[in-house]
């Protein structure tokens, strides 16, 4: 199945100031300590996964300069990402 999964386009925003965050269950925290680290880690693990099975990943990865947790200035980037 991740073979499919990874061929389809998809865009993963993350906010470069998405870095406070309540603590978590062990397994979370072993994925990175805020919510910008596990993106950052679930991107790359694609990445590996997609390269094991040699497959291509035609995910992106794109950061969101100086945007935390908050909806509206995500929602501005996702709307800039549909825009083009």
């Amino acid at each position: 199945m991740l073979p499919a999964v990874f061929s389809r386009d998809l865009v993963l925003l993350l906010g470069d100031q998405d870095v406070t965050d309540r603590e978590r269950d062990a397994a979370s925290m072993a994925q990175g300590k805020t919510r910008f680290a596990r993106g950052l880690r679930f991107f790359a693990a694609a990445i590996d996964e997609a390269a094991a099975q040699g497959v291509s990943l035609r995910w992106q990865l794109r950061l969101v300069p100086g945007v935390d947790h908050s909806a509206v200035p995500m929602v501005r980037a996702a709307l800039h990402e549909l825009d083009k």
